[in-house]
C-alpha cells in the first residue's frame, strides 16, 4: 500500500471516529436537553426539573421599550434592573413567550451529590397510663414530616459572553429580591395575583414566586424511572457567594442555595401526569423537552412495566408519529393536546368539573 493510499485510509479512521463522537455528543445534549448557554456534566442517571415560578412585572414594555419599563419601575429596585433580562425571563413561566416549564440553567447545573434527601417517618402519641405507669402508644401520621422542609442544593455557576458573568448567583439574588419587593409592595405582582389587576379573570390566590422539583432516579438506560419525587411550594433563602473567596485559582465557584419547601412527596402517579400537564399547557414547547409514558413500542403492544422519560421528539419518532406531528421545531397545539390526554391517560391527576365550578363562582364574587 503506497503512503498516500496511508494517508487516506488514516484519514477515513479519523473521520468515523469524528463522526461516533459527535453522535455521542448529540446523544448526550439530547438526552440533557442543554440550552443554548449551559454544559451537562451530571450522569444522565438522575434528572431534577426546577420549573419556572411566574414572577409577574420583573420584566415588562411601555409601548415597544423594555428599556423604559426598567426605568419606570423597576427604578427603585437596582438589583432587579441590572440583572440581565434574558435572566429574569427564566423567572416567568406565564405569558406568550414561554417556551418551556422549567429553568435549565438551574437544572443543568445542580451538583447532585448536595441533595439533602428528606425522611419518612411516623409521628407517634401516648395513651394514658395505667395505675402501674403503662402506656400504650400510638401512630400518627407521616404528611407532618413531609411538609415546610429545607431544601440545600449546589449548584455550579455559569458565565456567559452574550448574557453576563455569574448566571446562577444573579438569578438567584433577582428571585430573593423578587419575593423581597412584592412582600412589601414594591413592586405588585399584578395580574392576576392582586384584587385590582384581577377583575376581567378574577383573583389567583397563589403565591407567584414558588416553583417545584422534580426529581427523576433513571436506569442506566438513562430512560426507565426507577424513582421519583416532588418537592411543591419552592423558593430560595440564602444564597451562599463563599466559594468566591475561597479555593484555588482554577476551582470552580460552587453557590449553595437554601431553599423553603411546602411539602415533598415521592412515587406517587400524579407526580408524573403533572410533569405531562406542563409541557402541555406551555405555549410553543420544544420537542426537545421531556415527557414520561408508560407505553413501550413491541410487536405485541404491550403495557410496559413501569415509566420512562423520553423527549418529545423521541415519543414522536418511537411511535412513528412524525407524519401526524412532523413540522418545525416547537409542538403544535394538536400534539400539546395529545400529551395533555393520551400520555398515562388512565393515572394521572386530572381537575373535576366541582374545581371550575368553585373556580367560576369565585371570580365572580372577585369581578
Amino acid at each position: 500500500m503506497s503512503f498516500e493510499d496511508q494517508v487516506k485510509n488514516l484519514e477515513k479512521a479519523l473521520n468515523l471516529y469524528n463522526k461516533n463522537i459527535m453522535e455521542q455528543t448529540y446523544r448526550m445534549t439530547e438526552i440533557a436537553n442543554i440550552n443554548e448557554y449551559t454544559d451537562f456534566t451530571a450522569s444522565p442517571a438522575t434528572m431534577i426539573f426546577i420549573t419556572k415560578p411566574n414572577c409577574t412585572n420583573i420584566i415588562g414594555k411601555i409601548g415597544n421599550s423594555f428599556d423604559e419599563y426598567d426605568n419606570q419601575y423597576l427604578a427603585f429596585l437596582p438589583e432587579l434592573r441590572t440583572t440581565p433580562r434574558k435572566l429574569r425571563e427564566e423567572l416567568i413561566f406565564g405569558g406568550n413567550a414561554i417556551t418551556s416549564p422549567f429553568i435549565h440553567l438551574l437544572n443543568n447545573s445542580i451538583d447532585l451529590q448536595s441533595i439533602s434527601p428528606v425522611e419518612t417517618s411516623l409521628n407517634t402519641r401516648d395513651g394514658v397510663e395505667n395505675r402501674y405507669g403503662v402506656h400504650q402508644i400510638y401512630g400518627g401520621n407521616v404528611i407532618q414530616n413531609m411538609a415546610g422542609s429545607d431544601l440545600g442544593l449546589t449548584f455550579r455557576d455559569v458565565n456567559h459572553t452574550n448574557i453576563g458573568n455569574s448566571l446562577i448567583t444573579q438569578l438567584m439574588k433577582a428571585w430573593l429580591h423578587y419575593i423581597e419587593a412584592v412582600t412589601f409592595g414594591s413592586l405588585s405582582p399584578g395580574k392576576p395575583y392582586t384584587v385590582n389587576a384581577g377583575e376581567k379573570g378574577g383573583l389567583f390566590r397563589a403565591i407567584n414566586y414558588a416553583s417545584s422539583i422534580y426529581f427523576f432516579k433513571l436506569a442506566p438506560d438513562g430512560k426507565t424511572i426507577i424513582y421519583w419525587g416532588k418537592w411543591t411550594g419552592v423558593f430560595p433563602k440564602s444564597v451562599s457567594t463563599g466559594s468566591v473567596f475561597s479555593g484555588g485559582d482554577r476551582d470552580v465557584i460552587k453557590i449553595p442555595v437554601s431553599f423553603q419547601t411546602q411539602f415533598y412527596e415521592d412515587l406517587n402517579i400524579d407526580i408524573l401526569g403533572e410533569f405531562n400537564m406542563l409541557n402541555a399547557i406551555a405555549t410553543g414547547v420544544n420537542k426537545g423537552e421531556f415527557i414520561i409514558t408508560d407505553k413501550i413500542k413491541d410487536k405485541d403492544n404491550q403495557k410496559s412495566n413501569g415509566y420512562r422519560l423520553l423527549t418529545i421528539d423521541e415519543y414522536i419518532n418511537e411511535f412513528e408519529l412524525s407524519e401526524t406531528y412532523g413540522g418545525n421545531n416547537n409542538i403544535d397545539d394538536k400534539l400539546k393536546q395529545f400529551i395533555y390526554s393520551e400520555c398515562l391517560k388512565d393515572n394521572y391527576y386530572t381537575f373535576n368539573n366541582d374545581y371550575f365550578n368553585v373556580m367560576k363562582e369565585l371570580n365572580k364574587e372577585i369581578q
